[in-house]
């Protein structure tokens, strides 16, 4: 428990925001089209629905990757990681959106 609490302390020490947004997530796998070269943290919220996120370069689909819930955070340390980022809506599901914010080391 006080790893989890460093980690987050670091995350929150280093850093300032460049690139906030929305993903209106539908049936077809989306993705950040522009991200600055400085971005080099990505947190993703489900703020609705359920989805599928894969971000290896290959595009999740509705019964493949790893699901994520309205609520639930993912965070990616890798600008490579948040290029590759791609989301679909979960099977079952009738609608999700997805917020971000891109960071950038001070």
């Amino acid at each position: 428990m006080t790893a989890i609490g460093v980690l987050v302390f670091m995350g929150m020490a280093y850093g300032f925001s460049i690139t906030t947004g929305a993903i209106t997530v539908g049936s077809t796998a989306q993705y950040i089209s522009t991200i600055s070269a400085d971005a080099f943290k990505g947190v993703f919220t489900v703020e609705a629905g359920s989805v599928r996120v894969r971000w290896d370069g290959t595009a999740p689909e509705a019964q493949y990757g790893h699901v994520l819930n309205s609520g639930d955070v993912l965070t990616l340390y890798d600008r490579a990681d948040i290029a590759k980022f791609k989301v679909i809506l979960n099977s079952g599901s009738s609608g999700a959106t997805v917020t971000y914010t891109l960071q950038a080391k001070d």
